[in-house]
């Protein structure tokens, strides 16, 4: 859908919608009745995360679902949902392309909107040289957007979060920062065990799908090589291919992927070098399986991240 399309049917349904409300605004803090507050999340990880914090006393809506976030563009019913919202809360850094043309017209109708990564220290990424740019509008604004993967900044993101619901939601302030502060525990135990079990491996390399790991492999001292960028839009060059195929010979064993249309290329690279292909879940399309959550997602990947890098069991 073109751009000026995406902006009349937004501004259209914010009409409509606003024609069915009450012109008197009510804020969360003056109303008399018992009523939960609205966080609409841009995808998993944020939904996941707000839930945490919310618990019983909100309604949180994960917008774009089990579609991949790069993919998700926002239907008529998603942008009444993005208008009804006491909250919107974003990754931001381009990973929402969509953002860039619905925010502006939310701010103006003063709603309350987050966007993460304005807040956290990003990893600027150099544009990758021989990547088949076929969407150049994926380009994440120059800044790696993926944090929420390193379980460090995964406690200043819910420090964001909840103090944002603090601000608009005053009277269960203490409630908020009594469930941030557990879910903080759980991202300190997971970051604990990442600096166990991968402080003594035989290897510092792995080949992903694409570009998402740059933070979580500074934090824990390995280097991931991608096949594809930023995005998974991003489609890899031959000249990208060959130079994987020559990282592979430096020993790498693995070639760590997850359920995207970069899989074939993958699979190609791997019946080609030998290298193994090991599962490796960014979480922006969820978690694919109901029996898990957030945190069994990152365990999961760590012991994958231990096959692939070779590292010696913790004791």
């Amino acid at each position: 859908m073109k751009k000026f399309q995406i902006i009349f049917l937004f501004s259209f349904f914010l009409t409509l919608v606003g024609c069915q409300n009450s012109p008197h605004k009510t804020t969360i803090s003056d109303t008399t009745k018992s009523e939960k507050i609205s966080v609409v999340t841009s995808f998993y990880p944020l939904a996941f995360i707000t839930k945490q914090i919310v618990g019983e006393k909100g309604e949180i809506v994960n917008l774009s679902g089990s579609t991949d976030i790069h993919k998700y563009r926002p239907s008529p019913q998603d942008i009444i949902k993005l208008n009804k919202a006491d909250l919107v809360v974003i990754q931001g850094s381009g990973l929402e392309p969509w953002a860039e043309d619905i925010l502006p017209i939310l701010k103006q109708k003063n709603k309350h909107i987050l966007e993460i990564n304005h807040n956290l220290s990003l990893q600027k990424m150099e544009k990758p040289k021989h990547h088949d740019e076929k969407h150049e509008e994926h380009h994440h604004e120059g800044f790696d957007p993926h944090t929420w993967l390193d379980p460090v900044l995964a406690q200043n993101i819910v420090d964001i979060i909840t103090q944002s619901l603090k601000n608009i939601d005053p009277k269960n302030k203490t409630y908020y920062r009594n469930n941030a502060e557990n879910i903080k525990q759980q991202f300190k135990a997971l970051d604990t065990a990442y600096q166990k079990t991968l402080s003594s491996c035989e290897r510092n390399e792995i080949i992903t799908s694409h570009d998402a790991f740059g933070y979580l492999a500074r934090r824990y001292g390995f280097k991931a090589y991608s096949i594809a960028g930023l995005s998974t839009h991003d489609e890899p060059s031959a000249h990208t291919l060959a130079e994987l195929k020559n990282e592979a010979k430096e020993g790498i064993t693995h070639i760590l992927t997850e359920q995207n249309n970069i899989t074939r290329f993958a699979e190609t690279l791997s019946d080609e070098t030998g290298l193994q292909m090991l599962p490796l879940n960014t979480l922006g399309r969820g978690t694919l399986d109901l029996e898990k959550d957030f945190f069994d997602i990152m365990n999961d990947n760590l012991q994958t991240l231990k096959t692939a890098l070779g590292c010696q069991s913790s004791k």
